[in-house]
């Protein structure tokens, strides 16, 4: 489903997790509030179902899963982190999603250490990169809100 919000937003010319609705293919393009109304409720459902992902790849214990998911948050939000200026306009609904996704993270990185993870999986140090990455984004997220 979270790709199926994600391909939506895209060909709308909407960055996925920015508060603006600049639009990256026509930059001319002007919306209505209800227009911004429906954009945000179409990005609150992707966030959800990230969210859900996360909570299921959590609930039967998969790291693979979770980090998939967390793949899927950041090679979309790396093109926001692009920018100059994306604190200010990262969007605030993406709080609870890495609140979650810091935890599931967490104890996948906690799981690969006790189990020795880095010699039997070929990911492990992308997944820890992964991991190091996303919690420098929810860090400064946090001190600035």
């Amino acid at each position: 489903m979270a790709k199926c919000y994600e391909e939506y937003l895209l060909g709308e010319g909407i960055e996925l997790y920015s508060n603006n609705y600049e639009n990256f293919i026509d930059n001319t393009k002007q919306y209505t509030e209800e227009e911004k109304e429906k954009l945000n409720e179409w990005r609150n459902k992707l966030y959800d179902t990230l969210k859900e992902a996360n909570r299921i790849a959590s609930s039967v214990n998969q790291p693979w899963l979770i980090f998939n998911v967390a793949i899927k948050l950041w090679n979309q939000l790396i093109n926001l982190l692009n920018s100059e200026k994306w604190l200010p306009i990262l969007n605030e609904n993406l709080f609870p999603l890495f609140e979650g996704m810091f935890d599931s993270l967490n104890k996948s990185m906690i799981y690969y250490e006790q189990t020795n993870a880095e010699l039997t999986n070929t990911d492990y140090y992308n997944n820890v990169q992964l991991f190091v990455d996303l919690i420098a984004v929810y860090c400064k997220f946090l001190d600035f809100t």
